[in-house]
């Protein structure tokens, strides 16, 4: 049976869609958020665990942000990557991205893993 992970986050518009296909599952879902994102308080009570990612922010106009938003953004493919491997231990790997900035690191991630992504 393969783990399933969600992701998506940022604002309600990403975490609402995956918390009413959470709340459909009978299934156990690891979920991929930020650190400070809404969707940690909304979403940890109904999966079998959440796990909190660094992740940049695409800003549409230059400023120095930049710097450390790409430093995040590389950190979260990393956290992202170790938690796949650690949670699938050789599973297969399906990934739900419900969309938001945080998704993108978990999505890179897991198609690293070879994960099949929806």
């Amino acid at each position: 049976m393969p783990v399933l992970f969600i992701t998506g986050g940022g604002s309600g518009g990403h975490t609402v869609p995956a918390l009413a296909i959470i709340k459909n599952l009978t299934y156990p879902v690891y979920y991929i958020g930020s650190v400070s994102g809404i969707e940690r308080n909304i979403i940890t009570p109904f999966v079998k665990q959440y796990f909190s990612i660094r992740t940049g922010k695409l800003r549409r106009y230059f400023t120095w942000k930049h710097i450390p938003d790409f430093i995040n953004f590389s950190a979260g493919i990393i956290q992202s990557l170790l938690i796949i491997i650690k949670i699938a231990k050789g599973e297969k790997i399906v990934l739900l991205s419900t969309g938001g900035f945080v998704s993108l690191p978990a999505v890179i991630a897991a198609r690293l893993c070879g994960a099949f992504i929806l």
